[in-house]
């Protein structure tokens, strides 16, 4: 793993090393490797140059523990962290703080976990890029990760945060891929202010709003995602959000499966399983617009699709059977409702009020067992 071009510096309890990890980064030169041996480090380390710290053992038995009111801070180019247990446990009376703050530079996070009473694990400040690989985020976090940043974050875990599991905001911009994130206090992930994310192959259970919620016009690619279980709706898009969301599950959800309302909040639904939510299986409110091409929309409690207060929907080739009832349409919501199969659902294929009737626009729908189309 190291390069002998550059010098090794250890850090250890033995008397040939350093005993610090701070005294290791002052005597390094740039492309140096700083290896850190088992022991707990009671310090916030501050790294301004370009170097590769690595725990060289069991990750859980070295530890940097930093009690102080200020955040470890990376600041430079090329600083790669590996195979470290970060624990930052902020005093009751004094003011949280990030574990991490990426300042400035690229930062490579590697095998490292991080468990703590802070902000946040990591917070990326605008500017500065992320890749974080392979690590896991415990328990009393504000955030998981707070990222205003281009960030790539994968094969992670996150685990019951107080608020977003990751929160990509501030014109930040994410690559999320194949992560788990499990019982957030609130949304699994949140994208909002401008920011924009793509958001793939990950697991999301148990969030306690949302497993992926897009506001106030951050945008987002959703695609191939599992996300159960939440205690509210699988997903929200609202207030200027915009998704394009794909061959996603959505199921056991306590509320709907997909929601999007407000004005200007704007979705494409295509090629999703969306079933076994105790709600609607997707819900279009409040002005607002969704494309819903080709799902399968089974086995909700309530209707497979709502459409609702002047919101416009242009619904197609979707299979809607077996939920509480096919598609609602109440005041005034406004759809285009084409080529769809709506066989089997226990209140029928259709609930419409007086305004939305004449919206509505239907054609060429299968809507009983004799096949016969309207």
């Amino acid at each position: 793993m190291a390069n002998t071009d550059n010098r090794i510096r250890n850090v250890s309890e033995e008397k040939s090393a350093y005993k610090s990890i701070n005294l290791a980064i002052k005597d390094s030169n740039p492309g140096d490797y700083i290896h850190i041996f088992p022991g707990i480090y009671n310090e916030n380390i501050v790294i301004e140059k370009s170097i590769t710290i690595i725990g060289i053992g069991l990750a859980n038995k070295i530890v940097i523990n930093n009690t102080s009111t200020s955040p470890n801070i990376l600041s430079g180019d090329n600083i790669k962290l590996e195979n470290i247990l970060f624990e930052k446990n902020t005093p009751p009376d004094q003011v949280k703080t990030a574990c991490i703050e990426l300042r400035n530079g690229t930062s490579y996070i590697k095998n490292c976990t991080f468990i703590g009473n802070a902000t946040t694990a990591l917070w990326g400040i605008k500017e500065t890029q992320l890749v974080m690989d392979n690590c896991k985020i415990y328990e009393e976090f504000d955030t998981g990760l707070f990222l205003e940043n281009f960030s790539s974050i994968k094969n992670t875990s996150i685990h019951s945060t107080k608020f977003a599991g990751i929160e990509i905001t501030d014109s930040g911009n994410a690559i999320i891929n194949n992560n788990r994130l499990n019982k957030i206090q609130e949304s699994g992930i949140l994208i909002q202010k401008s920011a924009q994310g793509i958001i793939t192959k990950n697991e999301i259970t148990g969030s306690y709003f949302a497993g992926i919620e897009i506001r106030n016009s951050g945008t987002a690619k959703i695609i191939d995602n599992k996300i159960t279980q939440g205690k509210q709706a699988g997903i929200n898009i609202h207030t200027g959000g915009i998704a394009t969301i794909e061959e996603n599950t959505i199921q056991n959800n306590r509320s709907s499966g997909l929601v999007v309302k407000d004005k200007n909040s704007q979705a494409t639904i295509r090629n999703n399983q969306i079933s076994k939510n105790d709600e609607a299986g997707i819900i279009c409110d409040l002005n607002s617009y969704g494309l819903l091409e080709q799902n399968t929309i089974s086995l909700n409690k309530f209707s497979g699709i709502q459409i609702t207060n002047t919101a416009y929907c242009h619904i197609s080739n979707n299979l809607i059977s077996g939920n509480g009832g096919g598609i609602l349409l109440n005041n005034a919501g406004n759809c285009l409702v084409t080529e769809n199969d709506l066989r089997g659902n226990a209140g029928g294929p259709w609930f419409i009020d007086l305004k939305s009737d004449e919206l509505l626009v239907k054609r060429n729908n299968i809507e009983n067992t004799q096949i016969e189309k309207n």
